[in-house]
């Protein structure tokens, strides 16, 4: 009987049974088990499963729990599950917890926690130059580690490989305890070295590197006698469809050992009794099909966040919210747990966002994603609505040895492909064409590894920013901003039938001001931004004197600094402006939308907030509704103007007050120190001149003593008084 109850087939009678093979999912009712071997961790134990009944009604529900649960403890007789029941487990949890709770238990409990994150992740470091020498029997244990970490990953391989150096225990030169890989050392510091201070039991950690299993025992037999550590009951209950295979609890085998390296431990347990039988309680930890179904439906409403949504932004999301008030108008600020409990798990809302994500970018939110978005606009929209025009990568891009150029990141290299994307849209073109004084500046925050390059302008009647385009680019030098600016060109000239004119190149005259030609152009102080100006510039002034070196010839510097000295027209260079706070302000606005996005995320979030600014602009244009309620007039800017620079003065005055304040107040402590100096002197020179120095020779030196120190006290007091002064 006892080889059928372990190996045989299910019987159609109401018993209990114990296998050692594992089940997944549900089998016929007479069909073998499926005869599978399960690995146990070094502590860490397979699960026990509750399968549901083929043969009674109504069904129990299935549950996975752990070997060393007392089902005595956690099983309630029930028919159905309820709030009430898993309330009172819960609270009895708790109360255990709470009688248990000493500062001994948070030592041993941050002990065992740090014991078990060195057995699962060893040294760690991606450095793998150095390959320790393995005996037979060590070699053997490394391979069944790697197979049982391949199992707990669900077959997945880390992209790095990892040291599989030997973690021991050491003492530095002071006597003071650090866990470190074999390979670390003052050249290399890239493998594990981690000191230990006293908030470890320093005990239970050379107990456990030195393998003596009699200490061990006697600190877990002494932890089980208060309550807690690997040798108490288990109390860990899931359901049978989590995807849990290991409890997370440290445990011992029942004699008090731990596991063996290939002891199989995952028994199933069958229950064919009737419903009320006791059960354990399980937690609604799985989110209800209906439940999924609207999330999914709140998901791809927010097309324009998708890309860079997380479960922390859908929780606080307006559409979310929205959504929320409407179904629970009596509960005050409603929560996604209003709908489920199982929503308070972040981990299924990342689920479910992952899932949208695949759905709705299936090439990913980084450049393949933008390929994609670029094919699908091409085919599905019209001309007029196209805003990605130019997708360039250009790998091997040179570099010349004196172009401006840097990294995305302190740690990073630049990129040697070239990648730029350039966005904007038809009605962009046309305004840029009108435009006469232009603005550019680069962006880092808004873009994880790229660059946002923008280009904007004042428009001088609306009274408000006008962005004509946006590009994403991964390198900043000059050859790079020539290709951006040509391929600009070319989509004008495409867009509106005639290129971009400048008003030093294409005018008639020196002082000519013709409208539809660029006046001025205003950038920031990156070299590679101006020399591409000046590289693009130059290209189409080939009949013209070279411009760099005519620009070399008559002081650049200069040149751009002093009007006698340029070649601009005193009237445009008085109405152009002497600084680029528009453009900045323009990468502050987008900035608002959101920072650190994906590539697809960050091109969206920039295409919807230039439509909505060219909207803005258009509304104004044909129905003369303004995007507030000023009236737009420039005396509006001058008066803001001169408020916010007579704060900047009352707030620079304010902190140079502050600043004379606390130095009269550190030169009046000093004062005051020197007064009481030099009454202690004073008073020190009276008693001194009170001792006869021929007969109280021994007084009268230990007086002099006391008023030397005093005197000393003084002009030190004295000469720090004179300092602060």
């Amino acid at each position: 009987m006892a080889s059928d109850i372990l190996f045989g087939r299910i019987p159609k009678t109401g018993v209990t049974l114990f296998s050692t093979s594992r089940i997944l999912g549900e089998s016929p009712v007479g069909k073998p088990f499926e005869e599978k071997k399960n690995l146990a961790d070094f502590w860490y134990i397979q699960s026990i499963v509750i399968l549901k009944s083929h043969v009674f009604a109504p069904i129990l529900p299935g549950a996975k729990c752990c070997p060393h649960v007392d089902l005595d403890q956690v099983a309630e007789p029930h028919t159905q599950p309820s709030r009430a029941l898993i309330k009172d487990r819960l609270q009895t949890d708790l109360e255990e917890q709470c009688a248990t709770a000493s500062p001994t238990r948070d030592i041993f409990t941050k002990t065992a926690a740090f014991i078990a994150g060195i057995r699962t992740l060893g040294c760690g470091s991606h450095e793998t130059d150095a390959l320790p020498e393995l005996s037979p029997s060590e070699l053997l244990h490394k391979n069944f580690w790697d197979e049982h970490h391949k199992m707990l990953k669900r077959g997945y391989v880390p992209t790095k490989a990892s040291c599989s150096g030997r973690v021991f225990l050491d003492f530095n030169q002071q006597g003071q305890p650090l866990v470190r890989c074999e390979f670390f050392s003052s050249d290399n510091r890239l493998h594990l070295c981690r000191f230990l201070d006293e908030s470890y039991d320093l005990d239970y950690i050379e107990a456990y590197f030195h393998e003596d299993e009699d200490e061990l025992e006697r600190i877990e037999n002494a932890a089980q006698a208060m309550g807690y550590g690997p040798l108490v009951a288990c109390r860990t209950v899931t359901n049978f469809s989590s995807q849990r295979v290991h409890c997370p609890h440290d445990h011992r085998n029942d004699e008090g050992h731990p596991l063996k390296n290939f002891e199989p431990s995952a028994l199933i347990f069958l229950s064919f009794q009737a419903a009320s039988t006791p059960t354990p309680s399980l937690f609604p930890k799985k989110t209800p099909v209906h439940i999924r179904h609207e999330i999914s439906t709140l998901l791809n409403s927010i097309n324009d966040d998708l890309a860079d949504l997380t479960p922390r932004r859908f929780l606080r999301h307006p559409v979310v919210k929205s959504y929320l008030q409407r179904q629970f108008p009596n509960v005050f600020n409603p929560t996604l747990i209003e709908l489920h409990t199982s929503l308070a798990n972040r981990a299924h809302l990342k689920a479910y966002i992952t899932a949208a994500k695949v759905d709705l970018f299936p090439a990913g939110t980084g450049w393949k994603g933008v390929l994609r978005l670029k094919e699908w606009q091409d085919s599905h929209l019209l001309q007029k609505e196209h805003y990605i025009r130019k997708i360039l990568e250009i790998p091997d891009f040179p570099v010349d040895e004196f172009d401006v150029d840097g990294p995305l990141s302190p740690s990073t290299a630049p990129p040697t492909t070239l990648r730029i994307i350039i966005c904007m849209s038809p009605i962009g073109s046309e305004r840029l064409k009108k435009s006469q004084y232009i603005q550019s500046d680069i962006g880092f925050r808004r873009i994880e590894g790229f660059m946002e390059f923008e280009m904007a302008a004042m428009d001088r009647i609306a009274n408000t920013s006008v962005i004509f385009l946006r590009v994403y680019l991964n390198r900043q030098t000059a050859a790079a901003h020539h290709i951006i600016l040509s391929e600009i060109g070319q989509i004008v000239e495409q867009d509106t039938g005639s290129a971009i004119w400048w008003r030093h190149l294409h005018a008639d005259s020196a002082t000519e001001t013709p409208a539809g030609m660029i006046l001025q152009w205003t950038g920031d102080q990156h070299g590679g931004q101006a020399k591409g100006i000046g590289l693009y510039l130059q290209e189409l002034a080939q009949g013209m004197p070279n411009w760099v070196q005519d620009k070399i010839r008559s002081k650049f510097a200069f040149s751009a600094l002093c009007w006698e000295r340029s070649f601009i027209p005193e009237d445009v260079w008085k109405a152009g402006e002497a600084h680029s706070n528009l453009i900045e302000s323009v990468h502050a606005d987008v900035n608002r939308e959101g920072v650190r996005c994906t590539l697809v995320g960050g091109l969206k979030k920039g295409q919807a907030f230039d439509k909505m600014k060219m909207k803005t602009l258009e509304v104004f244009e044909d129905f003369n509704i303004r995007p507030s309620n000023k009236s737009g007039h420039v005396s509006e800017n001058a008066i803001k103007s001169l408020k916010r620079k007579n704060v900047a003065n009352h707030r620079n005055l304010s902190k140079e007050d502050e600043k004379i304040s606390a130095h009269n107040d550190k030169a009046q402590k000093s004062y005051d120190a020197w007064q009481k100096a030099s009454k202690s002197q004073q008073i020190a020179a009276g008693i001194l001149r009170g001792v006869n120095p021929e007969t109280q020779r021994a007084l009268y030196q230990t007086r002099f003593q006391e008023f030397t120190k005093f005197r000393q006290a003084c002009e030190r007091a004295e000469g720090k008084y004179k300092k602060r002064c």
